[in-house]
């Protein structure tokens, strides 16, 4: 499987690894005689901040590190149950680590988009664990559910508004 799908790679890839790694390279080698160009001169704060403005808000990603906290301290794992926890640990992890390529390279937020799934779903766990505490705990979890969707719409509008500016 692994090399059929390095075949697959370099034949569908092939002509535009090479560009690409040669434009990587001149991007992040650092000029002789000229000062570097900083995307974020705050730093990662400046760079947490824009992360944060841009999905409106840190709520999903909260609730998927807690989600992802009662996964792991779950004792009776099946097979599957630990295969499909690594999957998820895994894409999770796309966010930190291109968090922090973000800040030499502009991704316009790419990573955040690529990342809604493994967040919706170990948010989604942590809203359960919540809904299933009794009915302050549903009703919790149903205002977190709603915050949410009306995030989701706030961020929708904000593109809509901003592609037509």
């Amino acid at each position: 499987m692994a090399g059929a799908w390095v075949l697959a790679v370099w034949a569908y890839y092939g002509l535009y690894i090479s560009p690409v790694m040669t434009s990587v390279s001149a991007l992040l080698a650092p000029k002789t005689g000229q000062e570097p160009t900083v995307r974020w001169p705050g730093g990662l704060p400046e760079l947490a901040a824009w992360t944060a403005d841009y999905v409106v808000s840190l709520l999903p990603i909260v609730l998927a590190v807690v989600g992802l906290a009662l996964l792991f301290v779950r004792k009776h794992r099946s097979p599957g149950a630990r295969r499909a926890l690594a999957l998820l640990v895994l894409w999770a992890l796309i966010l930190p680590v291109f968090f922090l390529v973000n800040y030499k390279v502009d991704m316009i937020g790419k990573h955040l988009f690529f990342t809604m799934v493994p967040i919706a779903v170990a948010g989604g766990v942590a809203l359960f664990a919540l809904a299933r505490r009794g009915r302050w705990g549903a009703a919790l979890a149903g205002l977190g559910m709603a915050l949410v969707a009306w995030q989701g719409i706030i961020f929708w509008i904000a593109r809509l508004v901003g592609q037509s500016s």
